[in-house]
């Protein structure tokens, strides 16, 4: 997904269809240019540094930059404790810290309707300094177990089969969920979690060190959304678009400008990967994949 999006954003010129991404995913409000190469210069950056980190697999220790998919949560082991509310307390191997299982990734917390949860990790020391390890991608068992159940095989099968229309049809009418969201969709929510690594994003914002990209938050606009929610899916991605802060590149980026934002970067590499299928296909600018010439 990455290869496609770069494919397209480092063409000498843009095609329609990839205009169109870059306008209604990014470069968005009334008199700004698409195809000013400044302002998505932070959105190839990301990608190209993506490519370069993550690409080959590691056999050996994970580096600071590499990032570490974990399929289950073994690495959490029982010390025996519990905190001051009678809740075990669990050692995470991997950072050698205290957890509270019940609020680690997939497990009750904040990410509830989480596919996967990303963490820089830090290692700690005895005398309480850290220092920066790789990065985990936690894929929540229950999206894995959809990603083996018989009814999924490919995103192709997945669009055209009963499951995935119903799938597509609830998320619609639920969560304003588009058919482009459901698009290879475990490639897109590889790639997202990529994006919130610290190898793929690693500047200071102000006086802040800001490691990764983030989910962005939706701001208010005339009533919607009624809660701040984060700009996930097709819908909350050109809402932030239309009315975040603006996309200006590498230089004066905004921390909630839509460039910034995980789930924006992989439905765009994800309509790339859409536009170079062998059959052809079109996004359409409510994000429902049309096929050309059926």
């Amino acid at each position: 997904m990455a290869d496609s999006a770069l494919g397209h954003l480092n063409r000498a010129q843009y095609d329609s269809d990839a205009y169109n991404m870059i306008k209604w995913l990014f470069i968005a409000k009334p008199g700004q240019d698409p195809n000013d190469r400044t302002r998505i210069s932070k959105v190839r950056d990301v990608f190209e540094k993506i490519n370069a980190n993550y690409r080959r697999e590691t056999m050996a220790n994970a580096g600071r930059n590499d990032v570490v998919i974990y399929c289950d949560d073994s690495r959490y082991k029982e010390t025996g404790k519990r905190d001051r509310w009678g809740r075990p307390l669990y050692l995470d191997e991997t950072t050698n810290q205290i957890v509270l299982y019940r609020k680690q990734v997939c497990h009750g917390n904040d990410e509830w309707y989480a596919l996967a949860v990303t963490n820089n990790v830090q290692w700690e020391n005895e005398d309480g300094t850290r220092r920066d390890l790789n990065t985990q991608i936690q894929i929540c068992t229950w999206f894995l177990d959809y990603i083996k159940s018989p009814a999924f095989t490919t995103h192709d099968e997945l669009l055209r089969s009963t499951i995935g229309r119903t799938v597509i049809k609830g998320a619609e009418k639920n969560w304003g969920f588009r058919g482009i969201d459901a698009f290879s969709l475990p490639d897109k929510v590889l790639l997202h979690e990529m994006t919130h690594g610290r190898a793929a994003w690693d500047r200071y914002y102000g006086e802040e060190r800001v490691k990764g990209l983030a989910d962005v938050r939706v701001p208010k606009v005339a009533g919607f959304p009624v809660l701040p929610l984060p700009a996930y899916g097709w819908q909350f991605a050109r809402q932030l678009a239309s009315f975040g802060k603006d996309v200006v590149g590498l230089h004066g980026w905004e921390f909630d400008a839509a460039d910034h934002n995980a789930d924006s970067l992989a439905l765009f590499a994800s309509a790339c990967k859409l536009l170079d299928h062998t059959w052809s296909r079109r996004i359409l600018q409510d994000g429902s994949i049309e096929l050309i010439g059926v």
